[in-house]
């Protein structure tokens, strides 16, 4: 009898900051529960952004007013013991 391995497994995305006063034009990757709680906060793009599928993007309003472009990217997985 094998043992399965539970993964956890977190959606992430590349947040492309557009002209942004502190980050300039850089990305980062991040997690859906940092982007949905820090960065795409209204529900009109906290859905735009749960609907996108692998290598789809799309451009949001982020809390402080600045464009983000928001790519949906690979799966992180996280084994659990």
């Amino acid at each position: 009898m094998s043992k399965r391995k539970d993964v956890l497994i977190l959606r992430t995305y590349e947040v492309h900051w557009l002209n942004h006063p502190k980050y300039a034009l850089s990305m980062q990757y991040v997690a859906e529960d940092l982007l949905f709680d820090s960065i795409a906060t209204s529900r009109k793009s906290f859905s735009v952004v749960d609907d996108l599928d692998y290598d789809d993007a799309c451009l949001i309003k982020e809390t402080n007013g600045n464009y983000v472009m928001i790519v949906r990217s690979n799966d992180m997985r996280i084994p659990i013991d």
